[in-house]
């Protein structure tokens, strides 16, 4: 299903005018003319399993982009601070420029406080980005709710 828009917020800064789009649909169904600075998403620390029902599994199934491989050769490794990192630059004929992974290791906290780290490591990639343009699902759920679940975590 392509990406349908559901709704926005603009708000001013100090650069102009930006805007929070919420899309529904598969964010790995993009084209490489729809290109992205960055594509955001989760995983268990060190679990870069490709499964069916994962964003993972999908980038490796349509694009043969291998997370793990992406992993033992990162641009940047801010899981100490932020916990997460991000790809150096992928191949061109994939719609997004970079990915950044983040990987949900805090104990005792919320996921919303897990989550808002992210958010945070954004700050130093800003030079990383061309357009300004970030696409992500809802970190932290699918597979590793249902891993959680099935660990009693």
């Amino acid at each position: 299903m392509p990406l349908r828009f559901v709704d926005k917020i603009e708000f001013s800064t100090e650069s102009g005018t930006k805007a929070v789009e919420l899309l529904y649909g598969d964010i790995t169904l993009l084209s490489p003319e729809e290109k992205v600075d960055l594509i955001m998403i989760s995983a268990v620390r060190g679990a870069y399993v490709p499964s069916n029902t994962s964003v993972i599994g999908a980038l490796k199934k349509r694009f043969g982009l291998e997370v793990s491989r992406l992993a033992e050769d990162k641009e940047e490794d801010f899981r100490q601070q932020f916990y997460c990192w991000w790809s150096k630059p992928l191949p061109e004929n994939i719609p997004y420029r970079r990915l950044l992974c983040f990987e949900n290791t805090r104990t005792g906290a919320s996921p919303q406080q897990s989550v808002k780290s992210v958010f945070k490591a954004l700050v130093p990639a800003t030079s990383l980005f061309s357009n300004g343009v970030i696409i992500s699902p809802l970190l932290s759920t699918g597979d590793q709710v249902r891993n959680l679940v099935l660990l009693n975590i």
